[in-house]
């Protein structure tokens, strides 16, 4: 696998003159799923996996396997790994409750029959992890959650574990690791992302690693089967539908968008979610997890593969801008327009064309339809516009909960941790809880949300929680949707601060462009209460199904009011939680149908 290295260094390795098959992928995907790219690429019944910052001594391979095929429920195997000068690195490793390591040999003084003799262990590094090809199927690879590295082997061994498995340390197979060798450089002090990645490791494993430190033969929890692919789908004759991302694949609401409208034409095309590089099957299963939807009919597939598929009856073109990143390639085609950032006039005059021959721009409220327009003559290019509002997740089983006078207001919200003109804003969400409690009301905040790999995003996260100190701010980091749930179904109040400050009009892309996260909250009797501008307000109506504020003071008023009237509170609840019925899948799924097929 050659994971997006410099194009010398790709020259050096593709010449190589050995008998292998040799990957390129045009970007760096990260350490996880360039190795389900790799794993999906081979056919042998057992899976090695081997970094590039390792040297193997003779014999190394036959032990690992050796062990997978007669130790008791093996479910995967690591080697004894040596640094460079022979000094011990690792022999297996052990994780206590906090979520952190215990390398044995590094961190754990181990005696002679210890290192000598094969045992049982939590986890094996993933830089030399061998296991089999179904038991890596069977629980989805590695999970993308923890790009762009760390903890992405730990959760591995466990999610084997909890098939009821064994990870097993194989003392006669020796391996050299250059620790660290060739990581990437980021612009964020690595100690950060793995501080983070720990967190997210606890929001999955904590309660099963708490359970052991009482009960020595505590399990993690069995993991949810993944689906099979593609057993039940349209022939290979069928018509090809083919969904296209610029953007990375990861939880979000333009990915739940997509991936909802793509889920529609399951049963009638061969549905495909392109990506300007290749991401392996994997990442539908943890995309389908994440965001609780079936994509088991789906396949992924690069956008420089798409002649492979022969004629595209449907092609769907996600986007931030009024013109697409590229011209249509179907025979019929759409552009979903999520936002509307500005192009300068290079990319303006580049991707003008590219419009040509799209037959409907999908917007996802009337706010954004009102934005368009104001940017873009569409007539001039002969191209419907429609309004099809996002899917909203049901959670309708707490509505009208208003809770104890004397309990802790819970508030929660929902939305990405990021850097860039889309920023969710929690940085006036925390200054907001610091005047509430000022003025005397007993609060929490819990800032819910997934943090990409990107630095940008890595030190915009670090800075929230710096200002968040001595604060009761919970931050819930790729929280499960069990836990989002959880969260939503405790809390009474959800705050919004997308577009906070923003003239509309001039900078619409900066504002909430319609907001799933607050419907799905409403669904779950949370009383929304949102800043005055963007989509939103389509369906947060003052004083009927949830508040608008404009300044801080008013957010902070508006909760006053609302803790110390409940039966106020209870009253918006159950109005909100009525104006999520006519924002369901199925009815999302029934207008994209009737736009794709009529």
């Amino acid at each position: 696998m050659d994971n997006g290295s410099e194009p010398k260094e790709f020259r050096k390795v593709s010449g190589l003159p050995y008998c292998f098959e040799f990957i390129r992928i045009p970007v760096n995907r990260y350490f996880g799923e360039a190795n389900n790219i790799g794993v999906e690429s081979s056919r042998g019944k057992f899976i090695v996996l081997l970094n590039n910052d390792t040297f193997v001594s003779e014999g190394w391979l036959e032990p690992l396997i050796d062990v997978l095929e007669t130790s008791y429920a093996a479910g995967g195997v690591g080697p004894r790994l040596l640094y460079p000068n022979g000094s011990l690195q690792e022999a297996g490793a052990f994780v206590i409750v906090n979520g952190m390591s215990i390398r044995r040999g590094k961190y754990y003084v181990m005696e002679h029959e210890e290192l000598t003799n094969n045992g049982v262990v939590d986890y094996c590094s993933a830089a030399c992890f061998a296991t089999t090809r179904a038991i890596f199927n069977q629980v989805s690879g590695f999970d993308a959650t923890y790009e762009p590295a760390y903890y992405e082997d730990v959760d591995l061994c466990m999610k084997i574990a909890s098939l009821g498995k064994f990870i097993y340390y194989c003392a006669d197979s020796i391996v050299y690791h250059v620790e660290h060798g060739t990581a990437a450089e980021l612009s964020v002090p690595w100690d950060s992302v793995i501080d983070i990645n720990r967190r997210k490791f606890l929001s999955r494993w904590s309660y099963y690693l708490s359970a052991r430190e009482l009960d020595y033969a505590a399990c993690p929890q069995q993991l949810a089967p993944t689906c099979a692919r593609a057993q039940h789908g349209p022939s290979s004759g069928a018509p090809v539908a083919v969904f296209y991302t610029p953007y990375d694949l990861v939880p979000g609401g333009g990915e739940r968008y997509l991936l909802t409208a793509a889920s529609a034409l399951r049963d009638t095309h061969r549905v495909y979610i392109a990506s300007d590089a290749r991401y392996s099957q994997f990442r539908l299963d943890y995309m389908a997890r994440e965001l609780s939807l079936d994509l088991s009919e789906l396949s992924t597939i690069a956008r420089s593969d798409l002649t492979v598929l022969g004629p595209i009856d449907v092609y769907c073109h996600l986007c931030n801008y009024q013109f697409p990143e590229c011209p249509p390639m179907g025979r019929r085609n759409f552009l979903i327009c999520q936002f509307l950032f500005s192009l300068d006039d290079e990319e303006y005059s580049k991707r003008w064309n590219n419009l040509q021959r799209y037959e409907r721009i999908i917007v996802y409220s009337k706010f954004a339809y009102d934005a368009l327009i104001r940017k873009l003559n569409v007539f001039r290019f002969g191209v419907m516009t429609e309004i099809v509002a996002p899917p909203v997740p049901a959670n309708l089983s707490t509505a009208g909960k208003a809770g104890n006078a004397a309990d802790k207001l819970a508030i929660v919200n929902v939305g990405r941790f990021s850097k860039g003109g889309h920023n969710k804003r929690q940085d006036v969400l925390i200054e907001a809880l610091a005047r509430l409690i000022a003025q005397g009301i007993s609060a929490e905040l819990h800032l819910v949300g997934t943090l990409h790999s990107e630095a940008q995003h890595v030190r915009h996260f670090e800075a929230l929680r710096h200002i968040a100190d001595d604060l009761p701010v919970h931050f819930h980091v790729n929280a499960s949707h069990s836990v989002l749930t959880e969260l939503l179904s405790c809390s009474a109040i959800y705050w919004h601060a997308t577009g906070f400050g923003v003239d509309a009009q001039t900078d619409p892309e900066q504002c909430e462009h319609f907001g799933i996260s607050i419907l799905e909250a409403m669904g779950s009797g949370c009383v929304p209460i949102v800043v005055a501008n963007g989509g939103p307000i389509e369906f947060v109506r003052e004083n009927d199904t949830g508040f608008h504020y404009t300044t801080i003071n008013e957010l902070v008023g508006t909760t006053c009011k609302l803790v110390r009237d409940r039966e106020k509170l209870a009253t918006v609840s159950k109005m909100a939680a009525r104006e999520v019925y006519q924002f369901s899948e199925a009815s999302f799924k029934r207008k994209w149908r009737k736009i794709l097929l009529g």
